[in-house]
């Protein structure tokens, strides 16, 4: 080999070296500029290494497998039906997101690219993975969920110890094999399949910090127990739907977890020990059969949600004083006909679910909930909008506001001076009219009156300047007020099975030539 031939193929060793060499690591590259534009992308070759692809197209855009330079690309719902063979050109790339697209087959080429890590597949209609799957020797992250053709996958995803997090979420799985390998997993979620055994070497994962497992038909679900105590690094656990009687007893074990769910069980209490979990910030215990709280409960103070929905209570024990960071309490589908008084005190809570609860009245002070933004009070059939509006107008922040299937058959003219008011459900209710002064209600961007018994409507409708969609469908309106044509924001207007005589619609579509507007079905 002459000098010539040797410096030659120095060159091309340290360009090829060189240029793994210049990958980076994920955290690293997170930082790195993102670039939206395609043609950007392609003019700043030495500098682009993320591209996230917004524009929607049932073709792969043909010029970013050309991009071998990229190193984390996001293609997420653009409606992409395949990848072509010339992905294989992407040899730097280490994230692959494609989330959300129309994907029935993956290229065996995808394979071929060895240095990526992080894969996003979920929500397609992907029914088997690339046989060569096993290229992918270098990734660490796969989401593959919600692909629900899928009813088994390659093998050789279960042996890989670098694999740190795995999402099977949701794909029709009936059966896993031994797990023990994935000795590096901190992400587990094999939640809404068909598994009627949940492996118990589950209980080997010692690196786990989030594990769901919900929603599986298992044939002894409190065999779980029996191992998850091993996984003391959990930071987030999801149980829902296994048909649990009780709380797993050793719960103290898990002094860094931050969310626990296990709705949709049959789970009759919460137990004391759970009121020592101080590191608890989301517990949700909707859908079981709980009839009454723990006196404790209220020492879990770093709690921000807070789920006990659909369960058994009869009543409520003033327990919520101490809960300073609350921002979302549901407690609706629960016969319960009077709130606690310390409801009152939660001053961070943003939204707040008590439909469907029988109740009568809202709590003396309910008005002192300054962050309150979302509010649904449907199906509350026994409170009237007399006594609440006192309370509702003293909430400055209150946007969303749900009165539907309520009986209300008027509103009091003082429920109209709600502050910012933006979106107002009172569809099926039993309103005739409404009040003169409705037309203060400014901020109203969506008000949905649908099935009531309106026959007219206020002049002052035509105030609503911000309104943009009003449903009016299925009342007893033979005409809409002139003053309708004042609605230049408005963007759809139904009025589905009314009464309306062909003149009036005709007013109607006059008045509002850029409203879409829907007479029939």
């Amino acid at each position: 080999m002459n000098i010539l031939q040797y410096c030659i193929g120095l060159i091309c060793f340290c360009w090829a070296t060189g240029l793994s060499a210049q990958l980076l690591p994920l955290d690293a590259l997170e930082k790195e500029r993102l670039y939206y534009s395609i043609d950007q992308a392609e003019r700043d070759a030495d500098k682009a290494l993320r591209l996230r692809v917004l524009r929607r197209a049932y073709s792969f855009p043909t010029a970013v497998p050309r991009m071998d330079y990229l190193q984390w690309l996001t293609m997420n719902h653009t409606l992409v039906e395949q990848v072509p063979t010339a992905i294989k050109n992407m040899t730097n790339l280490q994230v692959l997101e494609l989330r959300g697209n129309k994907l029935k087959d993956l290229p065996e080429e995808l394979c071929d690219l060895v240095h990526l890590k992080r894969l996003d597949l979920s929500k397609n209609y992907l029914a088997a993975l690339p046989q060569s799957f096993s290229k992918l020797e270098a990734l660490e992250w796969l989401d593959i969920s919600q692909n629900e053709k899928l009813v088994e996958l390659p093998s050789e995803i279960f042996t890989r110890a670098q694999l740190r997090g795995l999402n099977i979420r949701q794909i029709k799985l009936e059966k896993l094999p031994d797990l023990s390998a994935l000795s590096q997993l901190e992400l587990l979620d094999i939640s809404d399949n068909r598994l009627k055994n949940i492996p118990t070497s589950i209980g080997k994962l010692v690196a786990l910090k989030s594990l769901s497992i919900g929603n599986n038909s298992v044939d002894k679900p409190a065999s779980i127990y029996k191992w998850l105590g091993n996984l003391t690094k959990l930071e987030t656990l999801n149980l829902d739907g296994l048909e649990l009687k009780k709380v797993f007893k050793d719960m103290a074990i898990f002094t860094k977890l931050s969310s626990l769910s296990m709705k949709l069980n049959k789970i009759k209490r919460i137990p004391d020990y759970v009121c020592g979990m101080k590191t608890l910030v989301s517990l949700n215990m909707g859908s079981n059969l709980i009839d009454t709280l723990p006196p404790d409960l209220g020492k879990l103070t770093a709690l921000t949600y807070l789920n006990l929905e659909r369960n058994e209570f009869t009543s409520l024990p003033d327990v919520f004083d101490n809960f300073s960071q609350l921002k979302e309490l549901k407690l609706g589908v629960n016969r319960v006909n009077s709130l606690p008084k310390s409801i009152t005190k939660l001053a961070a809570l943003e939204k707040l679910d008590i439909a469907n609860m029988g109740i009568r009245s809202l709590p003396t002070g309910f008005g002192k909930l300054k962050n309150l933004v979302t509010l649904n009070l449907a199906f509350n059939r026994y409170l009237s909008a007399s006594k609440i509006a006192k309370e509702l107008v003293q909430l400055p922040q209150l946007k969303e506001l749900e009165m539907a299937e309520s009986r209300h058959k008027q509103l009091p003219e003082a429920i109209t001076a709600m502050p910012v008011i933006e979106v107002w459900d009172l569809r099926d209710n039993e309103l005739t009219k409404l009040p003169e002064s409705f037309g203060n209600l400014k901020t109203l961007k969506r008000l949905d009156l649908r099935y009531n018994e309106l026959r007219e409507l206020p002049e002052s409708i035509g105030d609503l300047e911000n309104l943009e969609h009003l449903d009016l469908g299925y009342n007893k309106l033979k005409k809409l007020p002139e003053s309708i044509q004042k609605l230049k924001k408005l963007k759809i207007l139904k009025l589905e099975r009314n009464r309306l005589t062909e003149e009036a619609q005709e007013d109607i579509r006059r008045w509002l030539p850029n409203t879409k507007i829907l007479f029939k079905h």
